[in-house]
């Protein structure tokens, strides 16, 4: 079962803050962090979903299906599919060293530029 996503961050706090009188220490512990947890999962998937520029509900449905599909996974492809991803990380910042590096900074740049005066006519 893959771990649930909220709408919005006082959803967090609706679900991870009501009170409990009989609640033992450890347990309000377990629950601030789990609160924690989800806010923290909450705003990388925000974050994703503003740098793909895609709504936050397909971000969450594939983290969602992502959850699930790791789930499935054998504990060998998971340690492969970590490695390609490490190897991936790596792959990019050796090749954002020296020049190449500043090339993709003025790409980005007039990405960004772009981008702005796009929004700026629009409105």
């Amino acid at each position: 079962m893959p771990k649930s996503t909220f709408a919005s961050l006082s959803d967090i706090d609706d679900a991870y803050l009501t009170p409990n009188d009989d609640e033992s220490r450890e347990d309000c512990k377990r629950r601030k962090a789990n609160k924690l947890q989800a806010k923290s999962r909450w705003n990388i998937l925000h974050r994703a979903a503003i740098r793909s520029e895609q709504p936050l509900t397909e971000c969450i449905l594939n983290a969602t299906r992502m959850a699930v599909h790791r789930q499935q996974m054998s504990p060998e492809e998971r340690r492969a599919s970590c490695s390609r991803h490490t190897l991936q990380v790596a792959n990019q910042h050796a090749v954002q060293s020296g020049p190449a590096r500043q090339r993709a900074r003025e790409t980005n740049n007039a990405q960004h530029r772009a981008r702005a005066s796009q929004g700026s006519g629009v409105l």
